[in-house]
């Protein structure tokens, strides 16, 4: 079995048995490297770098069995990208638990350098994209750009995150017609089936409709993208409810948290007041210090959300507990993502016809182009 052949898949964050001489050059480093027959290594994804295998020591094969001789040194470490071992004949261990094991803290480090968002690993079982794929750096994908007056062309684009309809991907190189998207800004594409069954990636680039501030006024705009898209799902409906987020203005609703000194001073006050707390009424009260404002949080399924609304009638009674902070939406992206805790993303009007903006959605409306054209 090779690489080439067989597909990343059987090789995925699997142990696997190599020839010894693609670490000839470091034979010295070895003590067994002339009574070893192979080299043990491990295969991941590095999501820039493509499938790359990490040598993990020395092997010897008694018919069947294979044991480990030699660790590979602590002091080194050597990688091979898979396009070098491609044509290679490797044998994958099938009792993988064992090395599990042996190698339980150098696999966790990959891990924790190399597990990219669920959202880039889920696109890796999507065998349908398996075409549209570059064979070593397997989330890349070819991606045709349209844009009217413009030829199609052919783009190399890196995954980022997808959700039911679409993808997320950066592009990875310079178009050579003016889509006025250029080299490492963020695209949303879309699979659609040709006449003879295969799958094609699609980027439309078209611009839409321009707006003025005049025209977000209130959310209707976009409660009626969100309802559209609600009843039919489709990367159109899908684009316009995000074109329409990354220049709308929400409300969050959040708690004040004040200062230490701020909240000693109202309970003065109070203290002051004796048994006539009505006293108070009318009085000003200024705060000395900046007041926190935290935003709520919601949770379905164990996941947490991060609620905005398009404006504050949508919030119900519900907005009786909190502080309202009118934002732009760009503004409360930046804010669930520095968020304390992890979120799935963030929920628009979540108690009416909500919409859900998962963290791959969330970086990508982030490089939308505006479709503001006057700021009356």
């Amino acid at each position: 079995m090779n690489y080439s052949n067989a597909g990343f898949r059987f090789f995925y964050h699997r142990f696997v048995v190599f020839d010894k001489s693609f670490i000839s050059g470091h034979k010295d480093d070895y003590q067994a490297y002339d009574q070893a027959d192979g080299i043990l290594a491990y295969g991941y994804i590095d999501h820039e770098r493509g499938f790359t295998f990490d040598v993990l020591g020395l092997v010897q094969k008694k018919e069947e069995a294979i044991s480990l001789v030699e660790r590979h040194p602590e002091n080194l470490r050597t990688i091979i990208r898979a396009e070098v071992l491609a044509k290679e004949e490797a044998l994958i261990i099938s009792d993988d638990e064992r090395f599990a094991e042996m190698f339980r803290q150098h696999l966790e480090n990959i891990k924790n350098t190399y597990e990219d968002d669920k959202g880039i690993q889920d696109t890796r079982e999507m065998s349908f994209l398996d075409d549209l794929r570059d064979p070593y750096y397997i989330d890349d994908v070819q991606v045709y750009l349209f844009k009217e007056e413009l030829e199609p062309e052919i783009c190399w684009i890196r995954i980022e995150g997808h959700d039911e309809h679409s993808f997320v991907g950066r592009i990875l190189n310079e178009p050579d017609q003016d889509f006025d998207y250029h080299v490492n800004e963020e695209v949303i594409f879309a699979l659609k089936k040709t006449q003879d069954e295969t799958w094609m990636a699609i980027c439309d680039l078209n611009p839409t409709k321009r707006l003025s501030r005049k025209d977000l006024e209130g959310g209707l705009l976009l409660k009626q993208a969100i309802s559209d898209f609600n009843k039919n799902r489709s990367e159109k409906t899908l684009l316009e409810v995000m074109e329409l987020l990354r220049d709308s203005t929400v409300v969050i609703p959040c708690t004040a948290i004040l200062s230490q000194n701020d909240q000693a001073g109202i309970e003065k006050l109070l203290k002051d007041s004796g048994d006539d707390p009505e006293s108070l009424t009318g009085k000003t009260i200024t705060s000395t210090d900046q007041i926190r404002m935290v935003p709520d949080f919601l949770k379905s399924n164990d996941e947490l959300f991060m609620p905005v609304f398009s404006d504050e009638k949508e919030m119900g009674e519900y907005g009786n507990s909190f502080s309202h902070v009118e934002t732009e939406f760009l503004s409360a992206v930046d804010l669930a993502l520095l968020a304390d805790k992890k979120l799935y993303g963030i929920v628009v009007n979540p108690f009416s016809e909500s919409f859900v903006v998962d963290n791959g959605l969330m970086e990508a409306v982030k490089t939308l182009k505006t479709r503001i054209v006057s700021q009356d």
